[in-house]
């Protein structure tokens, strides 16, 4: 949310776009996934909600709640917005949530207040990536809708690929934690004098090698670059054809913008 300046278009168009790169990925899986938007699904006991929302205040101490979500500038909105989250989390009854490390004490409430309430267990996690990024500054990250064009150049201008170093090497991260995951190999494509092709199917082959010189990283950027292209031209062709995912594109895309010329 505070990713996208608050722009309810934008975060809208944000959770559509997830849902449309999975549809494109993953279709046979997408089949037996049902979407469900938190207003609507608040909107169907919306007293209930409330409810909630108040009973977790009555539950938790003002300290408590400022200790997991504070920002001097917007505190009470902040505190209010807590307390939504415990009612979120509650009135869904998943099994699993997705959490940024910094909100992991907003999924403490809610479970804390779920367990006290019912006494079962509540949500197990699955961390995501830091939210703090600068998202107005689009060519510091690889994006799912992000042209071919776009790709090879951020991966050739702007990932960090010092010769020998795996301590931070994000070429040889995206082949860990986006490639190999996928399609279960990665392949460096060189002349026969720089020792020819090779495929990798473990990180730590391909980091070995990467420390020892015999992979360049003259090599290992445009050989990302292809793979990461390979794996995103099912999406793109899916934004090209589907008219709902196309106008979700355009809404944050537009939202960014915005926001870079605020940069200015």
């Amino acid at each position: 949310t505070n990713a996208l300046d608050g722009s309810i278009p934008a975060i809208a168009g944000a959770f559509t776009v997830l849902v449309e790169v999975l549809r494109a990925l993953r279709p046979q899986l997408m089949e037996h996934v049902r979407t469900v938007w938190q207003s609507a699904h608040i909107l169907k006991d919306a007293e209930a909600y409330w409810m909630i929302v108040m009973n977790a205040g009555r539950r938790f101490s003002l300290e408590e709640v400022r200790d997991v979500r504070t920002r001097d500038e917007h505190q009470a909105g902040d505190i209010v917005m807590a307390l939504m989250h415990v009612a979120d989390v509650v009135t869904h009854r998943a099994s699993l949530a997705h959490i940024v490390p910094e909100d992991e004490g907003l999924l403490n409430l809610a479970v804390k207040f779920g367990i006290s309430c019912s006494g079962r267990p509540f949500p197990n996690t699955l961390p995501l990536l830091k939210s703090d990024a600068d998202w107005a500054q689009p060519e510091s990250h690889i994006f799912v809708l992000d042209s071919d064009m776009d790709i090879n150049s951020k991966i050739k201008k702007k990932a960090f690929c010092e010769p020998g170093n795996v301590t931070f090497c994000p070429p040889i991260a995206i082949v860990r934690d986006f490639i190999l995951p996928a399609v279960g190999s990665f392949e460096i494509n060189r002349k026969d004098e720089n020792g020819g092709n090779k495929r990798y199917t473990t990180a730590d082959e391909l980091s070995a090698d990467f420390a020892s010189g015999a992979v360049h990283p003259g090599d290992l950027k445009p050989s990302v670059s292809r793979c990461v292209n390979e794996l995103l031209e099912p999406v793109r062709q899916h934004f090209k054809s589907n008219g709902d995912a196309k106008k979700a594109a355009a809404a944050v895309s537009d939202q960014l913008k915005k926001m870079a010329k605020k940069k200015k």
